[in-house]
């Protein structure tokens, strides 16, 4: 499936439970997202891929949403410092 059929994605190693930064500050590099809630997985990857049902078993899904700050956008490089502020 093509980038735009999905939601942008980020992947960060670090706590179980994402959660806790839910209306909190994420900076990478010069980027700063503003965490808004809960994301709950969802189908629609596995819808993308013909209803494959071993998709969502490849690992935890979910995580939290999260929203650009205005002014604080740029480009996330691999290597850039993480942070929650």
């Amino acid at each position: 499936f093509e980038q735009q059929d999905t939601r942008r994605n980020l992947h960060i190693s670090g706590p179980e439970n994402a959660q806790q930064y839910i209306d909190r500050t994420l900076v990478i590099g010069e980027v700063q997202i503003d965490l808004t809630g809960d994301c709950n997985s969802c189908n629609r990857p596995s819808e993308l891929l013909d209803n494959k049902p071993n998709f969502a078993k490849t690992g935890k899904l979910g995580g939290v949403r999260g929203k650009a700050k205005s002014g604080k956008t740029g480009t996330i490089k691999v290597g850039d410092d993480v942070f929650v502020v």
